[in-house]
């Protein structure tokens, strides 16, 4: 099975000229802090506009377009997706159709989003693009509750999660650096599905923070892709989200069963930072990463 990373879209406002790489990577460093969408930090701060946002990926992956306040939207669909998930990735859902949910999104780029999308709706998505102030706009009219950025950062004050170190230098079996995490890491021995459509991959987490995580995988996933990933934490408790990958190295293992001439094979740890965890998911992800680094 291969994995393809995800289109870049810091790469594609860089070539229209519509962006700075000083500003990209300013954006791409809040992103890997706060979490979210790389497009709402560039919005956020004032980098770009909503409508080249919107008319790039128009017009360069083909998306169509839909003017979503003058939309009738179905009450059906507005089930078919939990809110809290509609909030935090800006992602309304207006028409279902049997097994089929059209979903209207600022920012379709992020592959682990739509995965997402589609197993907690049970659906297959199709997506349509509009503004993201419109989108926040329809969202707080048919669900009833102000719209809020998404904010991955909120517990940097807690005194138990958060890692006063970060600069301090760590140790893997692939990486030797300064620590690139926010958050103090627990290890702990934990299992993880993460999911590229259709295949679903079981695996284990070798550490994890509020922050990120690092796990192993038998094929190499590239820089930059996007995965949805449902994590186990204890018994029956597990939280999902969707994560970047920050790096993956190689680690050589040699079955010594047959000596010398034992075959060599590999696998991969690879180091991920949360694009998004709802914020039922962070809470129930900080009581326990509390208790098991208070210990």
């Amino acid at each position: 099975m291969e994995l393809d990373s995800n289109t870049d879209i810091g790469s594609m406002l860089l070539e229209k000229k519509l962006i700075s790489t000083e500003q990209l990577i300013e954006c791409f460093d809040q992103q890997k802090i706060k979490g979210g969408y790389l497009s709402q930090h560039l919005l956020d701060a004032g980098y770009i506009k909503d409508s080249d946002l919107t008319t790039c990926l128009t017009c360069q992956y083909g998306y169509c377009y839909l003017p979503i306040k003058s939309y009738y939207i179905e009450d059906a669909a507005l089930k078919a997706i939990p809110t809290e998930y509609v909030y935090d990735y800006c992602a309304i859902p207006i028409e279902k159709k049997d097994k089929l949910l059209s979903v209207v999104m600022a920012d379709p780029i992020n592959k682990g989003v739509i995965e997402m999308l589609r197993r907690v709706s049970r659906c297959e998505i199709v997506v349509f693009i509009s503004n993201r102030n419109d989108v926040k706009e329809t969202i707080e009219k048919c669900y009833g509750m102000t719209f809020e950025n998404f904010e991955l950062d909120k517990f940097k004050e807690d005194t138990v999660l958060r890692d006063n170190f970060s600069k301090k230098e760590i140790e893997t079996s692939f990486y030797e650096g300064p620590n690139r995490r926010r958050y103090r890491r627990l290890y702990y021995d934990m299992d993880l599905e993460y999911y590229a459509y259709p295949h679903a991959i079981r695996t284990k987490i070798l550490n994890i923070s509020m922050s990120g995580i690092l796990f192993e995988s038998n094929v190499a996933i590239p820089k930059g892709m996007q995965i949805a990933v449902n994590i186990h934490l204890d018994g029956h408790m597990f939280v999902t989200g969707v994560v970047e990958v920050a790096r993956c190295g190689s680690i050589q293992m040699q079955n010594t069963v047959f000596g010398d001439d034992s075959p060599t094979f590999y696998f991969y740890e690879v180091g991920a930072f949360f694009n998004f965890l709802t914020r039922e998911n962070q809470t129930t992800m900080a009581e326990f990463l509390r208790k098991k680094l208070d210990m």
